[in-house]
């Protein structure tokens, strides 16, 4: 599996694989052998987490909003809203 490693430094990105191929997985807990069968429960978010997520309407709302900070033109904007309306 490829993955970006965010690292320009060759020893420190060689380092970093060689912690996960020793540790057996990437950064996260291993599964535990009693739901190894079933979906981890980390594969799903949890109410928490849930109530944390911005809502869709808010994400639109904030992507014509930065549309706008960024300086584009009424017509590139107008042309996203359509298609993003739809």
């Amino acid at each position: 599996m490829r993955q970006s490693l965010d690292l320009i430094n060759w020893e420190k990105a060689q380092e970093k694989v060689r912690q996960w191929e020793a540790q057996g997985y990437i950064d996260r807990e291993p599964p535990s052998p009693a739901s190894s069968s079933s979906p981890a429960a980390t594969d799903y978010p949890t109410n928490a987490v849930a109530a944390q997520l911005p809502t869709i309407d808010h994400a639109v709302k904030r992507y014509f909003q930065d549309l706008v900070d960024r300086g584009l033109a009424y017509s590139t904007i107008r042309k996203d809203r359509i298609i993003i309306e739809r």
